[in-house]
């Protein structure tokens, strides 16, 4: 008995596959057949989303995603093989939003300014529900840009693989057109969309929250912090300036009474000279001069 025939119900993992049975050859993307639970698959893929929403395609993890979903991690593999089927399962569904739109849009018989302001709501609508996508989007076109191509064609128009190239071509005649008329500058539909997609994505896949409802309040509140930390530096530098200026002040004040002291110093000195002078004439006594050591010795 395959497993197929035994998918695997929450919590217990499937049935061990019969001695001899093949495995599938093609990896599973979706639910496979005889899957009994038919919420299970989309369970997953909400999943999935949240956490890729939360970590990105590389930093989600399967265990994670399997306890968002309150399953088996065995239940991911069942339905999905890896990380990377699931995560295109995902990108597949999300994509499924964006692609067709936009090729709509382009092969609108609008303006292209028209066109151009309507891929942009488009566009940003999208992302805003899947920010996602962009680190997707930009993984897949670092490792495996063939693939890419492939998947944005084929989600774009399913069943017509030449549809988008027909926009394109039809953007193209018009580009150089208005290029002609002097309306743009010369170039091709491809430039044209890069530029386009570049300036709708960046702000999602630099994680710049324009949208987000609590950033006026944070903005608020870092600016309540910075000039609450301001205050405090501006209150410390003042204390200090206040000790600066006492020092200054002390300084000269000690100043004014170092000379006075010296001069002071200075007098005694003269009178010692002067009373030793009158010992020696015999016109003064010796104590008038041990006075004015004693006097000298005291203020040294």
């Amino acid at each position: 008995m395959t497993d197929a025939q035994n998918p695997p119900v929450d919590g217990q993992p499937a049935l061990a596959r019969a001695p001899g049975a093949a495995k599938p050859d093609a990896p599973r993307v979706g639910r496979p057949p005889g899957a009994r639970d038919g919420d299970t698959e989309r369970r997953i893929l909400e999943s999935a989303r949240r956490v890729f929403v939360r970590r990105g395609t590389a930093g989600a993890r399967m265990q994670e995603i399997a306890e968002e979903a309150e399953v088996n991690p065995a239940l991911l593999h069942y339905y999905f093989d890896s990380k990377d089927g699931l995560s295109l399962a995902v990108f597949r569904e999300a994509a499924g939003k964006l692609f067709p739109g936009i090729l709509r849009i382009l092969s609108s018989d609008l303006s292209i300014e028209d066109r151009v302001e309507q891929v942009v709501h488009h566009y940003i609508d999208t992302l805003r529900e899947n920010p996602f996508l962009p680190g997707y989007v930009l993984g897949e076109l670092n490792f495996n840009p063939a693939r890419m191509t492939m998947l944005a064609a084929q989600i774009a128009s399913p069943g017509a693989p030449f549809a988008p190239r027909a926009a394109l071509d039809r953007l193209e005649r018009e580009l150089a057109r208005r290029a002609a008329l002097g309306d743009f500058r010369p170039m091709t539909a491809d430039q044209f969309l890069v530029n386009l997609a570049s300036l709708c994505v960046f702000p999602f896949a630099a994680r710049v929250r324009l949208f987000d409802p609590s950033l006026d309040a944070r903005r608020a509140a870092e600016r309540a912090q910075r000039a609450e930390s301001v205050a405090r530096v501006e209150s410390a530098l003042y204390a200090q300036r206040q000790v600066v200026n006492d020092a200054f002040f002390t300084a000269l004040l000690l100043d004014g009474q170092r000379d006075v002291f010296l001069a002071g110093i200075a007098d005694l000195e003269v009178q010692q000279r002067l009373a030793g002078e009158r010992v020696s004439a015999g016109v003064s006594l010796p104590s008038e001069v041990a006075m004015l050591d004693a006097e000298l010795l005291v203020r040294r």
